[in-house]
């Protein structure tokens, strides 16, 4: 993958620090022209499923941005949150990803880790945004 085109992943478990983490992607992202990858690891598909939905709908409400990209995952979450960074231009994770689940990480792009210290500003919608649908 070209640098330009690499994306930004995002660890997403569904805490306050991931919301933010999310926000804050995709608008970096937006002014680099960069893809975001929301990658949520959980027990099953449909718990990861569960995560990721709460998590984008506290972030963006029912609008996505038209950059973002969700990718649910099963297993260990420092293995897959790890293998998807592979090609990445950037990891963020939450503060809660570094309580040992993500101690494990190997990544091979910069990594950011937010943390949550009071309520995010509202993300504006930005042309191109979809549906949450």
């Amino acid at each position: 993958m070209s640098d330009h085109l690499a994306p930004i992943i995002v660890g997403v478990d569904g805490s306050p620090a991931s919301v933010d983490a999310l926000r804050w992607a995709t608008g970096i992202a937006a002014a680099q022209n960069r893809p975001v990858h929301a990658v949520t690891v959980g027990r099953s598909e449909t718990d990861a499923d569960g995560l990721s939905r709460s998590a984008l709908a506290s972030a963006f409400g029912d609008r996505l941005p038209s950059n973002l990209q969700v990718v649910l995952k099963t297993g260990s979450p420092s293995e897959q949150i790890g293998d998807a960074c592979r090609d990445a231009f950037m990891l963020i994770i939450g503060s809660r990803g570094t309580d040992g689940s993500m101690t494990d990480v190997r990544p091979f792009c910069p990594v950011v880790i937010m943390h949550h210290t009071h309520p995010a500003e509202p993300v504006q919608a930005r042309q191109g945004d979809r549906s949450a649908t």
